[in-house]
């Protein structure tokens, strides 16, 4: 019953992520999807986003220029390699302390090797137009080819 309650779940979003993109697609072909000022724009906007235009470096120093910004990430981690830390910044560690303790049974749990049936599940979770991994390929490719790959991709896992 609850299996069947979940798959009629993620055939809802699935229904409702198709309409989401066709009224996204009407409004790309109301206003011409060419090469015009509308879709100039809108990259325009999604850019200003995804840009760090400013960083304030560990010494204090407000960064403006791209090669600096770039430059004190890189160091940034740099030095993180291979460094052990005594203490995690920005964990609240006597909160973690005074929270819920999983049991020997449940922390052995979850370190039980992964299923392929758990594998599919996850798999089959996963949208099958939705945006593809660092390998280019996106999950209808893999759910389409899993007799042919599938035992390739448990032993990565």
């Amino acid at each position: 019953m609850v299996k069947a309650r979940a798959a009629k779940v993620v055939e809802l979003n699935q229904m409702e992520e198709n309409i989401l993109k066709q009224k996204a697609k009407i409004d790309w072909l109301k206003l011409d999807d060419g090469n015009n000022s509308f879709f100039h724009n809108s990259i325009r906007e999604r850019n200003k986003h995804n840009n760090m235009s400013t960083l304030t470096s560990l010494n204090g120093e407000l960064l403006s220029n791209r090669t600096d910004i770039s430059n004190e990430i890189l160091s940034f981690y740099t030095g993180l390699v291979g460094t052990a830390a005594n203490s995690i910044e920005g964990i609240d560690q006597p909160c973690i302390l005074r929270g819920s303790i999983i049991s020997k049974e449940e922390a052995l749990d979850l370190i039980t090797p992964i299923s392929e049936h758990e594998i599919w599940e996850a798999l089959e979770g996963i949208g099958n137009t939705k945006a593809p991994g660092i390998d280019g390929f996106n999950s209808y490719f893999f759910k389409d080819s899993w007799e042919i790959i599938k035992q390739d991709v448990i032993e990565a896992i």
